[in-house]
């Protein structure tokens, strides 16, 4: 809503104070049980190989890094072709984006409010596996779009699959 009225600039200045707040808050916590730093330096290179180690030798820890690797490198990039899709399905850069951001946004607020539910009545595994296949099958329907209902429609159900996703692998 904020960019179809006032413009990408107002977008990022919006959120630019909300990292502020956040970071506001951060700097008021005291955490009186923080992980002490390790006295000796180690190299990087050494932690990335004994983490990769630790992740071959633990079977669930390498199913849900490869799975969020998958996610992250073919389902999130949707989210970035947002203006791209607005303006092919819309037939508008601006207000089209808008829709379809304020869809994205509205499923993803709906799955927020209902993951809790679903993970006590199914399994996270049954939920991941039809979030991932939900989410596919939407971007590849989203593809053939013509009409701006339609695309914010399966652009709000994308979003709802995405946090679904996301909140199961954690």
């Amino acid at each position: 809503l904020v960019l179809a009225q006032f413009g990408v600039v107002w977008c990022f200045a919006l959120n630019a104070i909300s990292f502020l707040a956040v970071i506001g808050c951060l700097a008021l916590l005291r955490v009186p049980y923080a992980m002490p730093t390790p006295a000796g330096k180690t190299r990087p290179l050494r932690q990335l190989r004994e983490g990769l180690a630790y992740v071959r030798g633990d079977a669930p820890v390498m199913s849900i890094l490869l799975l969020a690797s998958v996610t992250g490198f073919f389902l999130l990039p949707i989210l970035q072709m947002l203006p791209s899709i607005a303006e092919t399905t819309v037939h508008s850069h601006r207000d089209g984006y808008a829709l379809l951001s304020a869809a994205e946004g509205v499923g993803a607020l709906i799955a927020g409010l209902t993951t809790s539910y679903l993970a006590m009545r199914f399994s996270r595994g049954r939920l991941l596996a039809w979030a991932l296949f939900l989410n596919a099958a939407l971007m590849m329907v989203l593809g053939f779009q013509q009409g701006a209902f339609a695309a914010a429609a399966l652009t709000a159900l994308t979003g709802f699959s995405l946090i679904m996703l996301m909140v199961n692998m954690n």
